[in-house]
């Protein structure tokens, strides 16, 4: 691949993909036994490949850094529109500067005079992955909403420039280990006129016969004006979110058969009765079914207005979510006949319930203001920071016995079930007073 400070060419062998060796795969099905690039990129094996492009893992030597490089595909160099698109859409990355948007690092063209450019390499998992866990375990379907949410936010950045992405689907949204989110392929985005819109033709009929061929979009996920040709806008896309929800709701998005002429079928009707229906007895959340209703409307004019009032109605359905968390949890703590309290590793109570004061006849403040050692009995001191050291490593501490002083001068025997968060300080504990069995 060429760059602004070319170096010396390097011929590489095909070679097999587990050995050590490097081996760059052209986009053919069957591959030159030969090829050239250069030393700026060590092509490690393909990522993937989707309407237009191919997507490598390689390494960058100059700064010794992993990347993902993108080529057009070979049998596209003789379709100027399709050469087009492919530019464009570095260009539309470059455009988008937000940390929900992989970054390009460079442009150029290949050996073989094919355009290519090399991005952050992005790990993770896809969020249909998260998606299907999520159907075994119910518990992993708000970190998959979490997830959306800030999918929301970055095509509501989009929206802001202009931009529709026109592919919005589960398959494009990455989840790296630490919960990042980026918003993929944007081999179909567009910029938007002066007037907020793109003109679409629709598919064409070899997209119709071949899945493996959509360059216009996803038929799953998309709006009936995308589908059928006509004036998109951010609408289209605010569709495609709410086919995402519906899919995380539901397990599957609102146009789905056993074959494409069949999805074609429904994605051109697109009666979303039996979507809404199935949303509305899927015992999610009702503010979560409202919204995927609300994108999910045959007219553009009826769904929400673009990507930026999607997101701020998940923001709102997080905010009412958490308060109502939060309630529950008061209540929880202060209606338990036991002892419950937050504590940190530094030794003092982050949070007492009343029960604390009712047994010991302290104040909260007195409670809160001393290291908790202070209230429990020398001779227990040592095993106390025994128990504290193994929570530190992250172990649960079961049935662990200690005195604690009560205001009144005598000592009360506690018996405590403790777990922590090491990563955050803190430990969660319940304690009974057991001191009479």
């Amino acid at each position: 691949m060429h760059n602004k400070h070319r170096q010396a060419r390097t011929r590489y062998s095909l070679t097999n993909p587990d050995s050590d060796s490097i081996g760059f795969v052209l986009a053919e099905d069957l591959p030159p036994e030969m090829v050239e690039t250069t030393a700026r990129y060590e092509i490690l094996g393909e990522l993937g490949r989707g309407g237009g492009g191919i997507v490598y893992k390689a390494r960058d030597v100059a700064l010794n850094r992993m990347v993902a490089v993108k080529v057009l595909r070979h049998e596209f160099m003789d379709r100027p529109e399709i050469v087009n698109r492919f530019e464009q859409e570095a260009q539309i990355i470059c455009h988008l500067q937000h940390p929900g948007v992989a970054p390009v690092f460079e442009c150029g063209t290949c050996d073989d005079n094919r355009p290519f450019y090399a991005m952050k390499m992005v790990n993770g998992q896809t969020m249909g992955k998260l998606i299907e866990q999520s159907l075994i375990d119910p518990d992993k379907r708000m970190h998959v909403v979490q997830a959306f949410a800030n999918v929301c936010q970055t095509i509501a950045f989009t929206h802001s420039h202009n931009i529709v992405h026109l592919d919005l689907k589960p398959a494009n949204f990455m989840i790296g280990m630490f919960g990042e989110v980026h918003v993929m392929d944007w081999g179909t985005a567009r910029i938007l006129d002066a007037n907020g819109q793109y003109e679409s033709v629709g598919m064409s009929k070899k997209c119709k016969e071949d899945a493996s061929r959509l360059v216009g979009g996803t038929l799953a996920y998309m709006a009936p004006e995308q589908v059928m040709g006509g004036i998109l806008d951010c609408r289209t896309d605010v569709f495609a979110l709410g086919a995402c929800l519906c899919q995380i709701l539901t397990g599957s998005p609102p146009h789905e058969a056993d074959n494409t002429t069949k999805v074609y079928k429904l994605a051109a009707a697109c009666d979303l009765i039996p979507v809404h229906r199935k949303l509305m007895h899927s015992n999610a959340d009702p503010t979560l079914i409202r919204l995927a209703i609300n994108c999910l409307q045959n007219k553009p004019a009826d769904r929400l207005r673009d990507a930026k009032e999607v997101s701020q109605e998940m923001s709102s359905y997080q905010g009412a979510a958490l308060a109502r968390f939060q309630s529950d949890m008061s209540r929880f703590f202060e209606l338990s006949l036991d002892l419950f309290c937050i504590a940190g590793m530094d030794g003092f109570f982050r949070r007492l319930n009343s029960n604390f004061s009712r047994v010991l006849g302290y104040n909260d403040q007195d409670l809160l203001a001393r290291p908790f050692m202070d209230f429990v009995h020398p001779d227990d001191h040592e095993k106390t920071v025994a128990a504290m050291s193994q929570l530190d490593e992250g172990k649960p501490v079961i049935r662990f016995h200690n005195r604690y002083l009560t205001a009144a001068g005598n000592y009360l025997e506690f018996e405590w079930t403790a777990k922590s968060i090491p990563d955050e300080g803190l430990i969660f504990a319940v304690a009974r007073d057991v001191t009479e069995s």
